[in-house]
């Protein structure tokens, strides 16, 4: 069970350097169906 539990608080994040941040999270929102975390 611990290992399920490790499994789902890690998922998946995508950090890299965009030029524009909002269109990139758009993208991932809209077309790929992620939800957006924002940290600041």
């Amino acid at each position: 069970m611990e290992m399920n539990r490790k499994m789902s608080l890690v998922g998946l994040s995508c950090i890299f350097p965009v030029p524009n941040i909002t269109k990139t999270k758009e993208f991932y929102v809209e077309r790929l169906g992620f939800r957006a975390v924002e940290y600041f």
